[in-house]
C-alpha cells in the first residue's frame, strides 16, 4: 500500500476518472483536508488502516470486505490523522445501508451512504459510501 499526494495530477491515480464529477470529488477532499489517497487493497484490515493510516501487514478474510465495494479509495489528512475508505456502488441505497449497518457494527466502524446525486463517480447512477472510525467526522462538502 502506498499513499499518493493529492495534487493537480492525482486524478490519474483514480480508476475510471473519466466518468467522474471531478469538482464534486475536489470539494469532498478540500472539506476534509485530505492530502493523501490510495486505492483499496483487499488484504489489509480496514480498521487498522483507518486507525494507523498506513501499510500495517494485517490481513483480513475476503468476507470482511464491506458489502458492495466498488470504485474504492482511501483518503487521509496527514495533519489530523483522519482517514476514511470511500466507494461508489451501483447497488440500491437501501440495500447498501442495510448491509453496511450489520457490517459496520461487526467491525466497530461508522459509515454514511449518500444519495446518488452526491456520488462523484457516475453521479445519479451510484451511491457514495464513506467508512470511518467511530469518532471521526467526515464531511461531504
Amino acid at each position: 500500500m502506498s499513499w499518493t499526494t493529492i495534487n493537480r495530477n492525482f486524478m490519474s491515480r483514480i480508476r475510471s476518472c473519466e466518468h467522474s464529477d471531478k469538482e464534486m470529488l475536489a470539494n469532498f477532499i478540500k472539506a476534509n483536508g485530505f492530502t493523501k489517497m490510495t486505492n483499496y487493497e483487499t488484504g489489509w484490515s480496514i480498521k487498522k488502516v483507518l486507525s494507523e493510516g498506513g501499510h500495517i501487514g494485517v490481513y483480513q478474510k475476503w468476507g470482511d470486505m464491506p458489502p458492495f465495494l466498488d470504485h474504492s479509495q482511501y483518503f487521509k489528512n496527514v495533519e489530523t490523522g483522519v482517514c476514511c475508505l470511500t466507494y461508489n456502488t451501483y447497488e440500491k441505497i437501501d440495500k447498501v445501508r442495510a448491509a453496511l449497518t450489520e457490517w459496520a457494527a461487526k467491525n466497530g466502524l461508522a459509515f454514511e451512504v449518500y444519495e446518488p446525486e452526491h456520488s462523484w463517480y457516475y453521479p445519479n447512477n451510484t451511491c457514495f459510501v464513506v467508512i470511518h472510525l467511530l469518532n471521526d467526522v467526515i464531511k461531504l462538502k
